[in-house]
């Protein structure tokens, strides 16, 4: 059965692209090679957004709505060593994204300096992760020193391609832009790898307080894709999914 689609652009698209497959799939030529498997949690890191069985080999495919924010992951920052870590050490691209959230450092010790003016017993304020009472966050808003953590600057995109390779993710699909190869092109489809560059958007990022006084805070780095190349092939266009699943490319 196709889910019924939920509210909210990207999960609605999500839907969409599902259902779609999901339509393809019950044709009898391509019923035998192709399952739309059940989807995991979207909104987790490992998160599978179209997990596909085509051939007898899992096909993972990531879906975005044109213009969404994409992967993202968090900084670890310690006061003492002015050191940022936490970040994926297997990521190729880790030490340019610490590299540029160092010159943020200045900024959040700032930050976390005037927290402690207002909150002189807190035991948290050594780095990021930290916890603050909403009334201290909205004074150092005010102040414009949470703005002065946040940053943004250009990466390769090969930063995305390391986050969802990890996940055996090496599809992705995008409203309006089209679908493409990430890294491998184990299937060989007749598609383009995707191009473009991956902007990177550090901030501090707060939790919801659950009713409490007080919020916890991390470091953000979230990314939006630009991409330059469109693929003349889309898995929210039915025929062009017959096509490409009409038979095994390799």
């Amino acid at each position: 059965m196709i889910p019924t689609p939920l509210k909210g652009g990207g999960a609605l698209y999500e839907d969409e692209v599902a259902a779609t497959m999901a339509t393809i799939a019950t044709i009898a030529t391509i019923n035998p090679h192709l399952s739309v498997l059940p989807r995991s949690d979207t909104s987790s890191s490992r998160g599978i957004d179209l997990p596909l069985l085509f051939y007898g080999a899992p096909l993972s495919v990531e879906l975005k709505k044109k213009g969404a924010q994409m992967s993202g992951t968090s900084a670890y920052y310690d006061r003492a060593t002015s050191t940022f870590t936490g970040l994926a050490k297997d990521m190729s691209d880790a030490d340019l994204i610490v590299a540029a959230a160092q010159a943020k450092a200045a900024a959040l010790d700032a930050y976390l300096d005037a927290a402690l003016t207002l909150e002189p017993t807190s035991t948290t304020l050594r780095g990021v992760p930290f916890t603050i009472l909403k009334t201290t966050r909205t004074a150092l808003k005010a102040r414009g020193l949470q703005a002065a953590t946040a940053s943004e600057f250009v990466h390769p995109i090969s930063f995305l391609r390391e986050f969802h390779n990890k996940k055996g993710v090496y599809y992705i699909q995008i409203e309006d832009v089209g679908f493409f190869w990430l890294g491998q092109n184990p299937f060989q489809f007749p598609i383009p790898e995707l191009e473009g560059t991956f902007k990177l958007e550090c901030r501090i990022g707060f939790a919801g307080s659950g009713g409490k006084d007080v919020v916890t805070a991390g470091y953000r780095i979230q990314g939006r894709l630009h991409a330059s190349n469109t693929s003349p092939w889309s898995l929210d266009k039915s025929e062009h999914c017959a096509h490409l699943f009409g038979r095994d490319w390799r």
